[in-house]
C-alpha cells in the first residue's frame, strides 16, 4: 500500500516509460527548471503534473490501530506540438500517454477515467491534454 510520494513516483514512472520513446521531446516537471527551454527548441514537449485530491478513511482500526485510507489524484499531461503542422503528432503523443495508464493497475495504483482533450492553439503551439484519474489505498 503506497504512500502519496510512492504513488507519485509510480505515476511519473509510468509516464516516463511511455514518453521514453521520444527522447528528444522534453518534459517540464513541477518545481524543476527544465534542462532546455522547450518553447525555443521547436519539438513537441510536455508539461506533467499530479494533483492529489481528497482522501477518506475506509476501514476501522485494526489490532495495530492502523486504518486504510483511500487516496485519489489526477495526472495532467499537457502536450504541445508546433502549430500549423496538423494534429497527428499531438494525437499520437496523447495516445502514447493514454495507453500508459488505460485499464492498468501499477504498484497498487489504479487508473481510471483517462481522457484526451483538445486545447487548441496557444501561441505557436497546439495543445492536447491527457488526464488520468488514479486511486490507491494507504495504511496509516
Amino acid at each position: 500500500m503506497p504512500t502519496p510520494q510512492q504513488a507519485t513516483d509510480t505515476v511519473y514512472g509510468a509516464f516516463n516509460t511511455a514518453w521514453a520513446v521520444n527522447s528528444t521531446y522534453p518534459v517540464v516537471w513541477p518545481n524543476k527548471k527544465p534542462d532546455t527551454e522547450p518553447m525555443k527548441q521547436g519539438n513537441p514537449w510536455a508539461f506533467v503534473r499530479i494533483a492529489h485530491k481528497t482522501g477518506r478513511q475506509v476501514s476501522l482500526p485494526g489490532v495495530d490501530g492502523k486504518r486504510i485510507w483511500e487516496r485519489k489524484g489526477q495526472l495532467v499531461c499537457e502536450i504541445y506540438t508546433p502549430s500549423g503542422e496538423g494534429t497527428q503528432a499531438a494525437y499520437t503523443l496523447a495516445r502514447l500517454v493514454e495507453l500508459a495508464f488505460l485499464g492498468k493497475t501499477i504498484d497498487s495504483v489504479r487508473f481510471r477515467a483517462i481522457q484526451i482533450k483538445e486545447g487548441g492553439i496557444h501561441g505557436n503551439w497546439f495543445l492536447v491534454t491527457v488526464t488520468a484519474e488514479f486511486e490507491y489505498d494507504e495504511i496509516v
